[in-house]
């Protein structure tokens, strides 16, 4: 699941909600919105489709919906739901869209409620059988806030796919809490699986059946399935994930491995479960704020701050003195989803991706939000340059080696549409890597490092790389293993060259070195902590420090865009006059002055 959590507290959100109404905060009238229509009209709308028609450039798929005033500024499709068929993705295009299941989960706690069948203040033992002291004052409402002490995620209470509703219940009821029920907040998809137990045990009907009855028919949410219901009439968008565009993989089809079980491979029943267009999710949101699912004072309970940012099933953002923000975010897989109101604005924002790509956060999910809300708030934003294509061919021409004047050098490959830029030697390493800003002054030293730590692991010095102290003790003898699996390969080590030191994730840096050997060579990376010196990590998946990917933007000019920071580097190639690549033209840091890099192969 995505959880993005924006820690805002505050004590007057109850006083606040004494004096306005849910109705008041949360209006939303009837409107023509239609879930078969694309729709983009006016200047203010326009903002939306310019971002996000670049976004789809660079590989943005999915669909978003804004509404505004009751309004529909923008629905439609970006990307593709099929990349293997072309198949683009639509406002018809159904998506899973992960933890956004909690709203349901949740509306249909309340509902019960409401119908006398449970109390969110009871006891969950009073509906799951005993549970153990440590668990046994472990009430619904802790379930729906996050509160009860719960483990995340089915694995954390060494459950399996295979396990029965029975067998995963006892799992719980046996692994240790994380913290006292009530005591603090710890996000828990385990919680809302037990949820989705109770409603089974109050109702006498399966979630699903019981969420189709009552939830998903008075909504009229006629383009939503649920786990486990035939999807045959609506073809939902595959899922693909990788840490970049270039290694994207189809993501594995959900199953049930029995049909008792709350598990969907990793992923539980209740937490998850519900795949949707963005036309049913505002079809949702409006229903949620109407009498067909609730009562006020269910709805008010729903949106109250429980504990924390948290509503029963809905996150809550305030300032000092009002409302700022209403969201669900959803993270199942590559699957990412977001329903975001804003009371002040009086605008909707909901998207489903079906791409998840990047190191750590979703790139999309993150980018995406961040920018289209300031859209929405009327704050300035950083539109990404435009790209182009190029036949394969020509895209070829630009392939080869570039040397800089101090001897050190690019190496640029085609891959798609891009160009794949890698970098040999510390000053070609900083153009890449640092066009923005200074290079960090510990450079030489990273390297030297990395240099001596070679240096030991060749003449298995162990006594002298405890001395150095570059990492734990307990880790060496794992590099000392992997040191053995390289010569292995390259055979007797003849020569080490520096390729340099570039970014890592977070604050870390990697340094890059050559081991060229009798038999082979290898491009080694050691991952750094460099404020603490110490050796994080080693490998040789990755060919050259500060791969760089650049798109086409003109004839000789390619730009790389970093999304994360708005930042962009521009580059364009050298050429005859008839037309032959001859050289790279770089910015320097900064973009005071340039650098050539002369075409050597």
């Amino acid at each position: 699941m995505i959880y993005i959590r924006w820690f805002l507290f505050s004590t007057l959100f109850f006083t606040l909600l004494n004096v306005l109404s849910v109705s008041h905060i949360f209006g939303q009238k009837s409107n023509s919105f239609s879930s078969e229509k694309e729709a983009v009209s006016g200047e203010y709308e326009a903002k939306f489709d310019e971002l996000l028609s670049r976004y789809e450039m660079y590989g943005f798929s999915g669909t978003v919906s804004v509404v505004k005033n009751d309004q529909i500024v923008i629905n439609k499709g970006y990307g593709l739901a099929d990349l293997q068929n072309k198949k683009a993705n639509t406002v018809n295009t159904l998506f899973d869209v992960g933890s956004i299941t909690k709203t349901f989960t949740a509306a249909a706690i309340l509902q019960l409620e409401r119908r006398g069948k449970l109390k969110t203040d009871d006891l969950v033992s009073k509906y799951l059988g005993e549970f153990p002291p440590d668990k046994s004052s472990i009430t619904i409402h802790q379930l729906l806030t996050h509160t009860a002490g719960l483990e995340l995620d089915a694995a954390d209470v060494s459950s399996t796919p295979t396990d029965s509703r029975a067998e995963f219940l006892q799992k719980v009821k046996n692994t240790p809490l994380v913290s006292i029920p009530g005591g603090k907040y710890n996000y828990s998809n385990v919680g809302y699986a037990l949820l989705a137990n109770i409603i089974e045990k109050v109702s006498g009907q399966t979630w699903q059946a019981y969420l189709r009855k009552n939830l998903l028919k008075p909504a009229k949410l006629k383009r939503t399935i649920l786990y486990g219901e035939n999807s045959n009439n609506f073809s939902p968008a595959l899922g693909y994930i990788g840490s970049t565009e270039e290694d994207l993989k189809l993501e594995e089809s959900l199953r049930q491995e029995r049909e008792d079980s709350y598990s969907w491979r990793k992923y539980l029943l209740g937490s998850v479960g519900v795949i949707t267009t963005t036309g049913d999710l505002y079809k949702w949101w409006q229903a949620l704020h109407s009498r067909k699912i609730l009562s006020e004072d269910a709805r008010r309970k729903m949106f109250t701050i429980q504990t924390g940012t948290q509503g029963f099933g809905w996150n809550i953002g305030m300032t000092e003195k009002e409302i700022t923000r209403i969201y669900r975010g959803g993270l199942r897989g590559s699957f990412q989803s977001l329903i975001a109101y804003y009371p002040k604005e009086n605008a909707l924002l909901i998207f489903a991706l079906n791409k998840n790509v990047g190191e750590g956060a979703p790139l999309w999910t993150s980018v995406g939000w961040a920018n289209l809300e300031k859209i929405i708030l009327g704050k300035d934003y950083v539109l990404p340059p435009k790209i182009t294509r190029f036949p394969p061919e020509k895209l070829t021409s630009f392939t080869g080696e570039y040397e800089i004047p101090s001897g050190e050098k690019f190496i640029v490959r085609a891959e798609n549409n891009s160009l794949i830029i890698g970098a040999s030697g510390q000053s070609a390493v900083n153009l890449l890597a640092y066009s923005q800003n200074a290079p960090p002054k510990f450079q030489s030293e990273a390297n030297e490092a990395g240099k001596r730590i070679v240096e030991l692991l060749e003449k298995n010095d162990s006594a002298k790389m405890k001395v150095a102290d570059y990492l734990a003790e307990k880790n060496l003898a794992a590099l000392q293993a992997k040191w053995k699996e390289w010569t292995n390969k390259i055979g007797e080590l003849k020569s080490v060259e520096t390729l340099g030191t570039s970014p890592g994730a977070r604050d870390f840096v990697r340094t890059f070195l050559k081991l060229e050997g009798a038999k082979d060579s290898v491009v080694v990376r050691l991952l750094w902590d460099w404020n603490n010196k110490k050796l994080l990590a080693w490998g040789d998946d990755i060919p050259l420090p500060a791969i760089t990917k650049f798109s086409p933007e003109s004839e000789t000019a390619f730009v790389n865009f970093d999304f994360n920071k708005s930042q962009t580097i521009r580059i364009k190639f050298q050429q005859s006059a008839g037309g032959e690549i001859q050289g790279l033209v770089f910015p320097l840091n900064n973009q005071k002055g340039e650098i050539i890099a002369r075409k050597i192969k």
